[in-house]
């Protein structure tokens, strides 16, 4: 199976490559200085020795082409190579590196939604992926996943995360159990088995409300005061 790449786009054996980023797979290549103004190239992709098609790729972009869809098997190890067409010559094939979804995905952070509540904060996480990509990884990688969740305090000058292992999509917190004023809130997935963890997410950061902050100062001083009596009452 082919893909027919047309324009000014060109290669290097170099830099082919098959790699990965927040659950995708991706084909890269740069073009040469000296590439020809109008190239005709194939593309092919194949786990062992079957040739699998995939949809157009668009060359050059930034990402390449994500050949996530193309993969049918997350445990089969698959290569890329692309070849320069040129009449009346053979192609000559350049070969990308060896690339096995199960081990070589890069993870991605999950989505993060937080709800806040009187005396608590709910915390969603969920992995949005294109249907194709999580029919994909779904049974290999998906479902193991777990789920780490940090909250500090935006105000204090050496970052001291809660850090709360979530397994399932959800986490609540109590509001009580928070340091400070400032808070916010990241995750990231994490695969045990492969010893694997993606980058935090994007922090969600939120203010308590003053009452609370007063709520929590009056308790403590009613906690002080009621040790200094009972430290005076047994004196």
């Amino acid at each position: 199976v082919i893909i027919h790449v047309f324009g000014n786009v060109s290669m290097s054996s170099q830099k082919l490559a098959l790699s990965s980023k927040n659950f995708s797979m991706f084909l890269t290549w740069a073009p040469p200085v000296d590439h020809p103004p109008e190239s005709l190239y194939k593309v092919e992709i194949k786990p062992e020795d079957v040739w699998l098609q995939t949809t157009n790729c668009a060359f050059p972009s930034e990402e390449g082409c994500d050949v996530t869809c193309t993969i049918k098997n997350c445990y089969s190890p698959y290569k890329a190579r692309v070849g320069n067409i040129l009449p009346e010559s053979p192609v000559v094939w350049n070969l990308s590196n060896e690339f096995t979804p199960f081990y070589d995905v890069e993870l991605g952070a999950p989505q993060m939604s937080v709800a806040l509540v009187e005396e608590s904060i709910t915390v969603n996480l969920q992995i949005k992926l294109r249907h194709c990509k999580e029919m994909l990884l779904k049974a290999c990688l998906l479902e193991t996943l777990t789920y780490e969740v940090e909250i500090w305090d935006e105000d204090e000058h050496i970052k001291r995360p809660i850090k709360q292992n979530v397994i399932g999509n959800s986490l609540e917190i109590r509001k009580s159990e928070l340091r400070g004023n400032n808070n916010c809130i990241a995750a990231r997935s994490i695969n045990k088995s492969l010893k694997k963890s993606s980058d935090f997410s994007k922090p969600y950061c939120f203010r308590l409300k003053q009452e609370v902050l007063q709520t929590k100062m009056y308790l403590a001083i009613m906690g002080s005061a009621l040790g200094v009596l009972f430290l005076i009452s047994i004196a």
